[in-house]
């Protein structure tokens, strides 16, 4: 009985680039530890590869989101039907697709949230300007998550109030920039 021939691509093969590929990844992380000055924005995972500019509708999220995890996927799956690739390596690079889509889903909705903060405190500041003056309807109050003052509060427990909430509803990263600087 004849067996079928190995793929050239098993999943030690896979598994040995990886490996490689995180101790790279390490040692260059480990450079912008001790010198930070390096990159400017450290969350920042780089630009897109150029071949990705041109698919259809191709903005960075677009290629973050869909692209990149779909031409992983696709890649696994069109190697692993040709025998390139080792049926369980297709699996795991198949599943590091999904893991990548997860990713990066994380990674929009926490700049989306990151942003919406931002909206959120520059859109309350009149209403908790008004407040400081007496001035805020019940609706205008309500719509940012706050009791009214008693009219008989005094000016300095009012301006207190209100300096800790500017604080509360600033964004964390700006907050402990602050406190660090």
């Amino acid at each position: 009985m004849r067996h079928a021939p190995s793929p050239p691509i098993t999943f030690a093969t896979v598994s040995k680039w990886f490996f490689i590929g995180c101790f790279i990844h390490g040692i260059r992380v480990w450079r912008l530890m001790i010198h930070m000055e390096r990159e400017q924005i450290s969350t920042f995972s780089g630009p897109p590869l150029p071949f990705f500019r041109w698919f259809p509708k191709a903005t960075y999220w677009s290629i973050r989101l869909a692209w990149e995890p779909l031409f992983v996927f696709v890649l696994a799956t069109v190697l692993g039907n040709l025998g390139v690739l080792q049926n369980i390596a297709v699996a795991f690079l198949q599943f590091s697709a999904v893991c990548l889509a997860m990713k990066n889903a994380v990674s929009w909705h926490s700049s989306w949230e990151y942003l919406r903060r931002l909206m959120d405190a520059k859109n309350m500041g009149p209403i908790v300007a008004k407040m400081l003056e007496n001035t805020a309807t019940e609706n205008e109050v309500a719509s940012v998550n706050l009791a009214a003052f008693p009219k008989s509060a005094p000016p300095e427990m009012k301006r207190s109030f209100i300096a800790h909430i500017a604080r509360a509803v600033q964004p964390k990263d700006k907050e402990e920039e602050k406190n660090n600087g």
